[in-house]
């Protein structure tokens, strides 16, 4: 190739001479297919690109004949010419038609390039800007590459949007505490009880409904001893949108927004249990008058205490203990027992004893 140039320089000396414009002329060949075919959607349309094939030995000035299929019935060999370029020098190709005019959603596409060298031509070989190409090469193998729409990842975004209604009932009761529509709309940074705000806008529905519950629950007398822990809150999808952009050359769907809409409802969780506050009180002291017990020494104690049958309702016995003159003890209840030490207790009567129920 260097002997070749120089005598295209010697031969563009003398014609510089002679006044004649000079003819380049090599033995002509067919370069290999290109290689390393690619093919990607761009902003302005579908791009291939390639390497160029090794040179045959002539003046390494290529030019490519560039096809577009497009396969529109969604059979394997149903393809549609829909254009063809030639591209010299350059190994890239853009075609911004792409022939989709049925909108077919999400069409495969196919590309075939092939290519020939320059023999000869007019000019300087080493100033290509400036240089004719007069005879070329016989056009070689193609090489192909398919570009399925479908196999694209779609840029998706979802929006969640969450409305509150606290429903709260016990179980079996038709009073119930009601109230629905309840949003985060104007309240971004719903406080919680550790004192942060909510990160998000399900967090903040949620916390709006138990804030509504606690500030109106008493509305409802039965609901007087509900808290938190009793109730749950039950996610419901109501509606799902989705709006689509479709790129209007190729009809491949390129964006996407998909709004869904959830409904949190606050109600009674019935696998919890409310504890009822203990409302008894105790009787600490109790005045024994007339009462007396034979005990006799060595006798393990005995709890026998029991309530009128005519106060049942109003009295029962909560502890019986047995407190003896050197101190020691024992009571009704076991874990009243395990608190007091081994040698502090009575196991059996051996003196003085007195008994408080």
């Amino acid at each position: 190739m260097q002997a070749k140039r120089k005598l295209a320089a010697l031969l563009l000396s003398l014609c510089m001479v002679l006044g004649v414009l000079p003819m380049t002329a090599f033995a002509a060949g067919v370069p290999a297919a290109p290689t390393n075919l690619k093919l990607e959607l761009t902003e302005t349309g579908l791009k291939a690109s390639w390497d160029k094939p090794e040179t045959t030995g002539e003046l390494d000035i290529f030019e490519y004949e560039v096809t577009l299929y497009g396969h529109f019935d969604g059979t394997a060999g149903g393809k549609t010419k829909v254009e063809t370029k030639t591209v010299q020098r350059e190994t890239t190709c853009t075609f911004t038609n792409t022939g989709n005019a049925e909108g077919v959603i999400n069409p495969t596409y196919e590309v075939e390039v092939k290519a020939r060298e320059g023999v000869s031509g007019t000019g300087d070989p080493d100033n290509l800007s400036g240089y004719y190409v007069t005879e070329w090469t016989g056009w070689s193998s193609s090489s192909s590459a398919s570009y399925k729409t479908s196999d694209f990842s779609v840029k998706t975004s979802t929006n969640r949007y969450y409305t509150g209604v606290v429903d709260v009932g016990l179980p079996g009761s038709e009073n119930k505490l009601y109230q629905e529509g309840i949003t985060a709309t104007g309240n971004p940074d719903v406080t919680q009880p550790d004192g942060t705000t909510s990160g998000n806008e399900k967090q903040a529905v949620t916390e709006l409904l138990y804030q509504y519950f606690e500030e109106n629950k008493e509305t409802v007398p039965e609901l007087a001893d509900v808290t938190r822990d009793n109730l749950m809150v039950k996610t419901v999808l109501e509606r799902i949108d989705v709006s689509r952009t479709v790129d209007p050359n190729s009809y491949q769907i390129v964006y996407e927004v998909i709004d869904k809409d959830y409904t949190l409802y606050l109600e009674f969780n019935p696998e919890t249990e409310i504890v009822q506050p203990d409302t008894r009180e105790i009787v600490n002291a109790v005045n024994l008058v007339n009462v007396s017990w034979n005990v006799g020494m060595g006798l393990t104690p005995a709890f026998t205490a029991t309530v009128d049958e005519a106060d049942q309702d109003k009295y029962e016995v909560y502890l019986e203990q047995w407190i003896g003159s050197d101190g020691k003890s024992i009571t009704s209840e076991e874990s009243f027992n395990s608190e007091i030490s081994e040698d502090e207790k009575i196991t059996t009567f051996e003196d003085l004893l007195k008994k408080v129920k």
